[in-house]
């Protein structure tokens, strides 16, 4: 990166005989290296980090795998929707920074996350968590603003794909006081591929002041979840919040869909996720 900076603004071409492009560069390598800098020579003392135990690890569904932890001391406050960077120290796995969505609810004193095997390092990591009980793992966070708590919009529908349950079931555990009107769709490519979906359906309200409506969703047998399908089911569909979390093809589909119908692009709320 840094050199890549340093060709840019040595080689003879006539972007850097502007002035202003010239500042530009020099401030996004200045910007790259002082980021580098902070979250690698100085993340020891400048970044916070909580030390915590694996305490178990469950095989949920195919290739997913559901790991409690819980704090050495000091226990790391979120909100519902957050996700945090996680490097697990157990011997034979490497010690990279990864990040994963939270699954448990704020305040229950401990911390959830599921793992999807999708590459080399979640598929090595799926592997050994079984037998890392009692072994150590660095978190740092928490991250983020994909959370029902930050609308202002009570009225809001919830997409979860396969493995983008995540952030919503920490959601649904720490539903509150309030006049919510929520619909979970939560869609897989196959039924063998629900996580905890009998739990997640305990997590349903229905009283005068709060409703939260799971609906399971399976690809092969219905086709793919679509925007036109959702505002069939749900009253109102294109006035509500809207937050998706999924593969990103899936986001992508939906947002444009959604926006199709006249949702504003402010309405729709995705957590965005690829490292595996």
């Amino acid at each position: 990166f840094v050199l890549g900076g340093i060709h840019a603004l040595i080689v003879k071409n006539q972007l850097v005989h502007d002035r202003f492009i010239r500042w530009y560069i020099l401030v996004a390598v200045a910007l790259g290296v002082g980021s580098w800098v902070y979250r690698t020579l100085t993340a020891k003392w400048l970044v916070r980090r909580y030390s915590y135990m694996v305490r178990g690890a469950v095989l949920r569904a195919p290739g997913d795998m559901e790991v409690t932890l819980v704090p050495d001391n000091q226990l790391l406050n979120f909100r519902a929707g957050q996700f945090v960077f996680i490097s697990f120290l157990a011997d034979g796995i490497s010690h990279e920074w990864h990040p994963f969505s939270i699954s448990s609810a704020p305040g229950s004193g401990e911390l959830g996350i599921n793992i999807k095997a999708l590459g080399d390092y979640t598929n090595r990591l799926v592997a050994a968590l079984p037998g890392m009980a009692g072994s150590h793992a660095l978190v740092e966070g928490a991250h983020g603003r994909f959370s029902y708590q930050y609308l202002s919009n009570p009225q809001q529908i919830w997409v979860g794909g396969g493995i983008g349950i995540t952030p919503f079931l920490s959601m649904a555990r720490d539903m509150g006081a309030g006049p919510y009107n929520i619909d979970l769709y939560y869609s897989v490519a196959h039924a063998n591929e629900f996580i905890d979906l009998e739990i997640i359906q305990g997590f349903q309200i229905n009283t005068r002041d709060r409703v939260l409506r799971v609906i399971p969703f399976v690809s092969d047998k219905e086709g793919f979840l679509t925007a036109k399908r959702i505002a069939e089911i749900t009253p109102g569909a294109t006035e509500r919040e809207i937050l998706v979390c999924g593969p990103p093809v899936m986001m992508k589909a939906l947002r444009d869909q959604f926006r199709a119908m006249g949702v504003p692009n402010h309405a729709i709320h995705t957590e965005e996720f690829s490292m595996s």
